[in-house]
């Protein structure tokens, strides 16, 4: 049953690991700040917490929500890489890594709050 479950995590990884290149590519600046990664990050944060509000609503398999929450969602955003970048940027312009920073955080939540509003009115 297990390897049912990770089968639908590794599916999803790389579709959201094919994803997070995509964006990156298309949406990272020749300025040096990373559009790509905040974008990857925001809608992440939207559809992770739109998922959630359907996931409550519905019986779904393991195999689903795993597979979308924890792969395809988890392989598109990323912790890691956004540290780095604002450690980065520091380099660059502490003006311009805490403005990444904040701009993250303070979207991110509205993002969530946003996919969480949304999947209510679609699921609820």
């Amino acid at each position: 049953m297990r390897i049912h479950i990770y089968t639908g995590i590794a599916g999803g990884g790389g579709l959201g690991s094919i994803m997070r290149y995509g964006i990156a590519l298309t949406f990272n600046s020749s300025t040096g700040f990373p559009w790509g990664t905040l974008l990857a990050n925001l809608i992440g944060c939207f559809f992770l917490s739109f998922l959630y509000t359907w996931f409550t609503s519905k019986k779904l398999s393991e195999f689903v929500k795993k597979g979308l929450a924890t792969g395809l969602i988890g392989s598109l955003t990323t912790f890691s890489t956004l540290s780095i970048e604002v450690v980065s940027l520091t380099q660059q312009s502490i003006v311009l890594s805490f403005t990444y920073l904040i701009l993250t955080v303070a979207a991110g939540l509205l993002f969530t709050i946003a996919g969480m509003k949304a999947g209510r009115r679609m699921f609820l």
